[in-house]
């Protein structure tokens, strides 16, 4: 009998990840769960936010094109999202996009269900259908359209990504402030970075206010009044975009899985801890393997593909060979950026040929039909 290969979410860990099991297990069928039928290129939301910048289709990437060389008897997109697991009796619980639920019974399952901001309103994960992304991605680029005083809050790439969007477009039409708890932008990486960052963005009329956490958000009305740090200090805006957080979805895991944030904890071969035997394993934004980094999701799930076709194999597992070299690109506007690679800074002009001249938005087609 054919064993059956659950992956739960089609983003950057789970499409590696089913298709690399298709091609180790070539007897196997594999079904793959998700919210929607598409995926979405979420490095490009810095940009898209924005109004008339990107064309929203050119966001979503159909899921069953990039599957279509595989049959009915080797591949299912099911489209819903798992309520819970049942390790012992090795089954999941999927509630479907539509409506009703079923029961999957798996030989082997992979986890890559990635992350959502804290705020679910954010268009900058797909944690839903394609309608509910564009519906959110559609009020965003409205109420940008309509601000005349924009804060965005965080200081990783994201938030610096998306105040240099809105400095370039808007920056001697708009006010725009950059709002980060941290002593300086991009702390998880080397210092010049962040203070190159904080230059870019002030040539673009960005102003930027470090050591300074947002303590509580008041809506009235039409505006927004924020309080920023222990002494009360307070800051109305037409907009705030809050850029930092977020959690792991993670909450079909049982307890006894998860760190105190939310994070499905593996071991060294990107097992599930906890639930060793079992056959279930976990990768991407999910796991508490490494920080929630592109650059680390799509070899996490191929490294996950590969064990459990070993694992259903009956043969040894491979570690996890973690590759924490700093890799760092970050926009900063159409026509500038910041990088690095190891210790090697990249020139500002190789930063907008890879991505601030276009948001990558080319690559990804080439991931999704290349993925295995």
């Amino acid at each position: 009998m054919a064993k059956e290969i659950v992956v739960l979410g089609a983003s950057w860990a789970g499409v590696p990840a089913a298709k690399k099991v298709l091609s180790l297990l070539p007897t196997a069928h594999v079904t793959l769960v998700n919210p929607s039928s598409s995926t979405f290129w979420n490095l490009a939301t810095p940009r898209a936010m924005l109004p008339d910048q990107i064309p929203i289709d050119d966001l979503f990437f159909d899921i069953p094109s990039a599957f279509s060389q595989h049959s009915d008897s080797r591949f299912t997109l099911l489209l819903g999202r798992a309520s819970a697991i049942d390790p012992s009796a090795k089954t999941v619980t999927i509630d479907a996009t539509d409506k009703g639920s079923s029961t999957l019974n798996f030989d082997a399952l992979i986890i890559a269900t990635g992350a959502s901001p804290l705020d679910h309103s954010l268009p900058i994960k797909q944690i839903s259908t394609k309608d509910v992304v564009v519906e959110s991605l559609t009020a965003m680029q409205t109420a940008i359209g309509s601000a005349s005083h924009i804060v965005v809050g965080g200081g990783g790439p994201t938030s610096i990504e998306t105040a240099g969007e809105l400095g370039y477009t808007y920056g001697k039409k708009k006010k725009v402030v950059l709002v980060s708890g941290t002593e300086r932008l991009l702390p998880a990486v080397r210092e010049d970075l962040g203070r190159d960052a904080k230059k870019e963005l002030e040539k673009l009329n960005v102003q930027i206010k470090l050591n300074t956490r947002v303590e509580g958000v008041d809506k009235q009305g039409g505006k927004t009044k924020l309080t920023l740090g222990k002494n009360g200090e307070t800051l109305e805006t037409d907009l705030f975009i809050p850029l930092f957080g977020e959690r792991a979805n993670s909450d079909f895991m049982p307890p006894v899985t998860l760190a105190a944030n939310g994070d499905v904890l593996v071991d060294k071969f990107l097992r599930v801890k906890g639930l060793e035997g079992k056959h279930i394993y976990a990768a991407g934004d999910v796991s508490d393997c490494q920080a929630k980094e592109v650059k680390y999701a799509d070899v996490q799930g191929l490294a996950a593909a590969s064990n459990v076709a070993l694992e259903v194999e009956g043969k040894e597992l491979e570690p996890y060979k973690r590759d924490d070299k700093p890799v760092v690109g970050v926009s900063v506007g159409r026509g500038r950026g910041i990088g690095l690679i190891g210790n090697f800074r990249l020139f500002s002009l190789m930063i907008w040929f890879f991505k601030s001249r276009h948001m990558m938005v080319p690559l990804g087609r080439t991931k999704m039909d290349l993925a295995i």
